[in-house]
């Protein structure tokens, strides 16, 4: 079956992940939706963080432009911490840690698969590095 692009499958809600994982400059997992069908997710990045290899019930993925939720540095382009501590760690357990220091233009996306815990965060170069095949 052909790799669908992501906006073009519903993967919210009552949901199934599992298989997180890292390999060939991809974070990959499945993801079982309500009705029962089964969808292989890739994401092309070079680094992920997940808390957990899999979850069921209520899951949620979400692409965000990182320029909205993150201070990016004037003088360097890169993002950056935010100036107070309390701040700072609600970006660490929402996994935008992983872009500060990185150039906002060449990193403009974050990726995140979330239920309970976060199952899979990822910084995305556009939002057609993450494709879909549906397994069954």
């Amino acid at each position: 079956m052909p790799e669908l692009p992501l906006m073009s499958v519903k993967l919210n809600g009552d949901s199934a992940v599992r298989n997180v994982n890292y390999a060939s400059g991809c974070a990959e997992c499945i993801w079982e939706d309500s009705e029962g069908t089964t969808y292989g997710l890739r994401a092309r990045t070079d680094t992920f963080f997940s808390e957990a290899p899999e979850e069921h019930g209520s899951v949620r993925l979400e692409i965000e432009a990182l320029s909205d939720s993150l201070p990016i540095h004037e003088a360097s382009g890169c993002y950056c911490a935010p100036p107070d501590f309390g701040r700072q760690m609600s970006i660490a357990r929402q996994g935008y840690h992983l872009v500060l220091g990185r150039r906002h233009r060449d990193w403009p996306y974050l990726l995140r698969i979330r239920g309970y815990r976060l199952l899979l965060v990822c910084p995305l170069r556009a939002k057609e590095d993450v494709m879909v095949l549906p397994i069954g």
